[in-house]
């Protein structure tokens, strides 16, 4: 069971610095019985996060480098021949996969018969319901049951953006008649007090402060659902909170009814963190009643750091008092992220700490690694296993490199760039203005120490002291070419085989470079290899107009 909380830094929960104010004894129980790993990493943004916690990749092996955020006429995050987590557990295992709550990786709206979308054209979100180019009679195409989950009840944005409507197992869960124009505000409803920050269409009963609860429900009628269909096979849950997302909607009571939560801290934000640990205490008990909490691996975690003091509005810094930065950042407050890990059963040591260095994407490897299914080839490409560090064993061959990168929302082109190697950082500021040019011709001869940024988080965590001098040394040379090599505008030259009509050819990258858009469609060893020229889509790689 993957718990996946929105905008929650390290700073909000306990077992971090020791400064959190919002009591969690549910999260709490997780760290008593499991390991947190105190360096841990997202995207600094919620949608490519999603797509690498499930895929295995870095963001830019996806559709979109920046990330896919919502419902188009072109499809998901996920390339055709890219698989999630869930479905190499579902054909390699047998497991009973669902996916429950926030979605954000895009889908292709259905359309009417007939109806021809031209290339570019953009889904007007605050009539999406409404469009009548649009036939919610049909499935969604790139949703959750494209990437190997069985059960889905979903919606495209969280709580913050239209269509404010659940989806169940690919079609729209309300009847079209009840479609409700929502316009900014806040309407009382019988959880709370639900609260719209951009207007568009929804059902008419949305309410933004039940969200998490309808989760737990859904959670609780697929367990239900598997014990009475599939008692025999594992399971795979993957539930994607809401909170602490804006805007901040917290519901007046809890799921009896008589346990309070908004008014009960400081700030809104501070009442969802209380209902957060409520949620995994509710789904953990769920858990303990099938007999099932002791053979179950649940992992706790966040898809990007927390909000800053002006959108939280909490008396304290979400990240914690000494990272620098936030929600967006390449700093380490903009992607360092909570991480619990619990198996009773499994043999982890318990209330244990880790300091190794992982990944979101590393989530894939690992799993494949705990259950005894071996990571398809092709496939979680970015992914290295952290097992050795769960079980105090000799971590020689866990990951040494670990990069991010941060796009401008408006229009997804590369703006900064960081790498990790042991305690080292190194920053690249890539194109500050957002422009397009040749910024895959940079060298660190050109650079001095204009752009880039060097720090040792052992000695200043804070990233307040740049280290590099502007003079190539042996380290900053080796980061600065691995951070090339992984990042998502390269050129590789090496050899790599394909079946042509049956035949293995050997290829290069020039080969795709000729005939881009037919042979990188044909030949999905394009995307595996070759992202400077197959996936570079509209985004800052613009080598093939």
């Amino acid at each position: 069971m993957v718990i996946l909380a929105d905008d929650l830094g390290t700073g909000d929960i306990p077992g971090y610095w020791g400064t959190n104010q919002v009591p969690m004894p549910n999260v709490d129980d997780l760290i008593q019985k499991g390991v947190v790993f105190t360096d841990a990493h997202s995207t600094p943004l919620c949608a490519p996060s999603r797509y690498v916690l499930l895929s295995g990749n870095y963001q830019h092996r996806g559709r979109k480098y920046s990330g896919t955020f919502h419902f188009n006429y072109e499809g998901s995050q996920f390339h055709p021949e890219q698989k999630s987590i869930a479905d190499v557990l579902r054909e390699e295992g047998q497991y009973h996969t669902a996916m429950i709550g926030k979605w954000h990786l895009g889908a292709q709206v259905p359309t009417r018969d007939g109806v021809i979308m031209e290339k570019g054209d953009e889904v007007d979100l605050s009539r999406i319901l409404r469009d009548e180019r649009h036939d919610w009679s049909k499935q969604l195409s790139g949703g959750p049951g494209d990437i190997g989950f069985d059960y889905s009840y979903i919606t495209s944005e969280g709580i913050h953006q239209p269509p404010f409507a659940f989806i169940r197992n690919g079609y729209l869960d309300m009847d079209l008649s009840a479609v409700k124009f929502w316009d900014k505000g806040e309407y009382e409803m019988p959880k709370g007090t639900s609260k719209i920050k951009e207007e568009g269409d929804g059902v008419s009963t949305w309410d933004s402060s039940a969200y998490n609860q309808i989760l737990v429900e859904e959670t609780k009628s697929f367990l239900d659902h598997h014990a009475d269909t599939r008692p025999g096979d594992p399971f795979f849950t993957y539930v994607s909170l809401g909170s602490v997302h804006i805007p901040h909607s917290p519901p007046n009571t809890y799921m009896d009814g008589i346990t309070p939560i908004n008014g009960t801290q400081p700030s809104s934000h501070m009442d969802l963190i209380s209902e957060i640990d409520m949620i995994v205490g509710s789904l953990t008990q769920e858990l303990k009643d099938r007999q099932l909490l002791e053979d179950t691996i649940i992992l706790f975690t966040s898809d990007n750091g927390g909000l800053p003091k002006g959108k939280s509005k909490s008396p304290y810094n979400s990240n914690g008092p000494e990272l620098r930065g936030k929600k967006r950042d390449i700093y380490e407050g903009g992607h360092r992220v909570p991480f619990i890990l619990r198996w009773d059963n499994g043999g982890i040591p318990a209330g244990e700490k880790s300091s190794q260095l992982i990944g979101l994407n590393d989530v894939f490897a690992t799993l494949c690694d705990l259950v005894g299914i071996a990571k398809p080839d092709g496939q979680g490409m970015d992914s290295m296993s952290f097992t050795p560090s769960l079980f105090n064993e000799d971590s020689s061959n866990s990951r040494q490199y670990l990069g991010v990168w941060t796009y401008f929302y408006n229009n997804g082109r590369l703006r900064q760039q960081s790498i990790r190697k042991d305690n080292y950082k190194l920053v690249f500021n890539y194109n500050t203005r957002g422009r397009s040019g040749k910024e895959a011709e940079y060298t660190l001869s050109s650079l001095g120490n204009a752009r880039l940024r060097l720090f040792d988080l052992d000695a200043d965590i804070s990233e307040r002291t740049n280290i590099y001098d502007g003079n190539s040394s042996a380290l900053v040379d080796e980061m600065f070419a691995e951070l090339q090599t992984i990042g998502p505008c390269f050129d590789d030259k090496f050899e790599f085989s394909i079946n042509k009509n049956g035949k293995v050819k050997i290829k290069t990258c020039d080969w795709f470079v000729r005939r881009t858009a037919k042979r990188c469609t044909a030949f999905p060893e394009g995307r595996k290899h070759c992202r400077f020229t197959c996936e570079s889509g509209n985004n800052e790689c613009k080598r093939n107009e």
